[in-house]
């Protein structure tokens, strides 16, 4: 710019400028900037429209990402209740408000702040996985406990079924014996009442209760099952 020759100075000026934008007031202090002030200004429009046409998508890009990462859910579990969206939603609307400054500084400075609305989106989306997994992995503690509690109330309760009904075979039993005439006949009778009403009593209860238990059991291994999708659904969310 010293010697006259603007255009083998504009190239430099603009790496300097973008590599620290108080270069562009540097220059226009500048006399040696001040005598080639039209081609300055022109390079400043350039760099400013480059930056425009960078900064508009962008923001319009984060807008989009931040609908979609707010709207997130998976069933019941919904973003919003583990993840603060409101960093984001500043730095969005002081990126549009830059944006409508219109100027060189003000684009580079939407540009930073989608960056870190951006920045902000992402870690929503990773305490939204980190949240829901917490919450399953409690539901799932609950489940399991509620279930080891059923299996370990079987046990006692099917001995004492099973005891009540054999008890009832040798009642039953020793009551046909005395119907009975003869020794023999009396044995006969004795055992096989005794038996049979046992086996029976231990088909009923062993079928009653595995209906039981089956029924008890059920929703609750379908609701792990559930959570266990939840989750996995989720963890995909936070690493994307």
């Amino acid at each position: 710019m010293h010697v006259g020759e603007p255009d083998a100075g504009l190239l430099p000026l603009r790496r300097a400028i973008e590599l620290e934008r108080a270069y562009s007031i540097k220059a226009g202090a500048d006399d040696d900037f001040k005598r080639h002030e039209a081609k300055v200004q022109s390079l400043l429009n350039t760099l400013r429209q480059e930056t425009k046409e960078k900064a508009l998508p962008l923001l319009l890009a984060t807008r989009r990402q931040f609908g979609g990462t707010e709207g997130q859910r998976v069933q019941e579990f919904s973003l919003t209740k583990y993840a603060e969206l409101t960093p984001a939603k500043r730095a969005m609307d002081e990126a549009l408000g830059a944006v409508r400054v219109d100027t060189y500084y003000s684009y580079l400075d939407a540009l930073r702040l989608c960056g870190e609305a951006t920045k902000s989106l992402e870690e929503a989306m990773t305490n939204f996985a980190s949240g829901v997994h917490a919450e399953v992995m409690k539901k799932t503690t609950d489940l399991d406990g509620r279930i080891y509690a059923i299996n370990e109330t079987m046990a006692p309760t099917c001995i004492a079924l099973f005891s009540f009904g054999g008890i009832a075979s040798l009642l039953v039993g020793f009551n046909q014996c005395d119907k009975a005439r003869g020794f023999e006949a009396s044995l006969a009778a004795f055992f096989g009442y005794s038996i049979g009403l046992a086996v029976l009593s231990a088909v009923v209860c062993g079928t009653g209760f595995a209906i039981w238990k089956a029924t008890a059991l059920a929703p609750l291994n379908s609701e792990k099952e559930r959570l266990h999708r939840i989750d996995a659904e989720v963890a995909k969310i936070g690493k994307t």
